[in-house]
């Protein structure tokens, strides 16, 4: 063997050595942060908790021994209805406590009806329809609930879909690591890859203001000339509460980045639309057949988003720098855009957008600011909600 050879030969033994000893040190790190768990957590690490505080909240959020954000759920049915919501931080409640969350005031008005249920908020921040159903695969033949409800939020899940349509994916990861790369990173090294992100529970949504700060300020020093002028155009009120970390950055950034986001909506039988809404359709449809294969039944419900159901909410929207059209306050295409991903995937579809629009001419039903809803408005979606989730579980 000659000189060269060898050289080769030890360089590749040497990288492959390294490469097996970084996946041994991922699973010790695994080992380490979940000892004593027994597990990894359905959506988060298992009994963490964290304070979620803004200005226009405060809140406490427990996670259970399974990992998700609820009191402790026997994986063994004890005799009661058993429903999964699953869903992104409108599910989770992201700025309620627990109890004021449209998951659990709706367990709370059926279990005062009467009926014996459990309802299981698998919420979690920054997630869309195709992490509703990689969760859904691996929570559903766990839990085997009677009943599962995909929440899904207008406007701003349909939009996130664009990450997942070969043809837009190419063109949104330009210039940053290729996403067949980065997926190949994340599954070899979950563990350490965790580490990197903020050991708190949500995505994008628990950091500490400092944090959110941060971001903020760094988002705002990279802007362009013409983004720089959209920022200074904005309301210093908005600008302060940014730059001291009381909203979160991740608003901004889909605002200076992509404007057009809640549009996307608005014309569901464009080209982009109908390939956004047909990848919707499989992501439900994902869902629909682990459900069947462990004997559950599906339900999509349309969550209403301020920026379609009152001025003020329109209005806020506009504030916040993101297109809007006076249409937005009037059409079904944000339903519309759900319903028929949810017919293309063979599942039940419930809206309750005319009524968010009628009660909610006089009432505010979202923060201000951070845009989800608050405690009043929780209240009337679980109202909203309780018949047709009682028919669903045929009471």
């Amino acid at each position: 063997m000659s000189a060269r050879m060898k050289i080769c030969v030890l360089t590749l033994c040497s990288v492959l050595f390294s490469l097996l000893l970084a996946v041994g040190v991922d699973r010790a790190v695994g080992q380490y942060r979940y000892r004593g768990n027994g597990q990894k957590g359905l959506l988060f690490v298992p009994n963490a908790q964290t304070l979620l505080r803004t200005p226009e909240f405060q809140s406490v959020a427990f996670v259970n021994q399974l990992g998700f954000r609820d009191r402790d759920f026997a994986v063994p049915r004890n005799g009661d209805a058993r429903v999964l919501a699953i869903g992104d931080s409108f599910t989770f409640g992201w700025g309620l406590n627990i109890e004021d969350t449209w998951v659990k005031q709706l367990e709370g008005r059926l279990r005062r009806s009467g009926h014996r249920v459990e309802i299981a908020n698998l919420g979690r921040g920054g997630t869309y329809p195709k992490l509703y159903a990689d969760v859904a695969e691996r929570a559903i033949p766990m839990l085997k609930p009677d009943l599962v409800l995909i929440p899904i939020l207008q406007g701003d899940d349909l939009a996130q879909g664009r990450a997942d349509i070969p043809a837009i994916k190419a063109e949104l990861h330009a210039g940053v690591m290729p996403p067949v790369v980065a997926k190949g990173v994340r599954e070899m090294f979950p563990n350490l890859m965790a580490l990197l992100r903020p050991a708190v529970v949500g995505s994008e949504a628990v950091m500490q203001a400092n944090e959110w700060a941060k971001r903020a300020a760094g988002q705002v020093a990279k802007l362009d000339a013409t983004r720089k002028a959209k920022w200074d155009s904005f309301d210093p009120v908005l600008q302060k509460m940014y730059l001291d970390g009381n909203l979160n950055p991740g608003l901004l950034e889909v605002a200076m980045g992509e404007p057009e986001h809640l549009m996307m909506t608005m014309k569901p039988e464009s080209e982009l639309g109908t390939a956004l809404i047909a990848e919707m359709g499989r992501q439900v449809a994902r869902i629909r057949r682990v459900a069947e294969e462990n004997g559950s039944r599906v339900l999509v419900l349309s969550i209403p988003s301020r920026t379609y159901v009152n001025r003020f909410g329109w209005e806020q929207t506009k504030r916040m720098g993101f297109a809007v059209t006076a249409e937005m306050l009037t059409s079904t295409a944000p339903d519309d855009a759900i319903r028929m991903a949810s017919e293309k995937a063979g599942v039940p579809f419930f809206a309750v957008t005319a009524d968010f629009r009628r009660e909610g001419s006089g009432r505010r039903l979202y923060f201000e600011f951070d845009g989800h809803l608050d405690r009043e408005g929780s209240l009337l979606l679980a109202e909203l909600l309780e018949p047709t989730v009682q028919r669903a579980l045929g009471k």
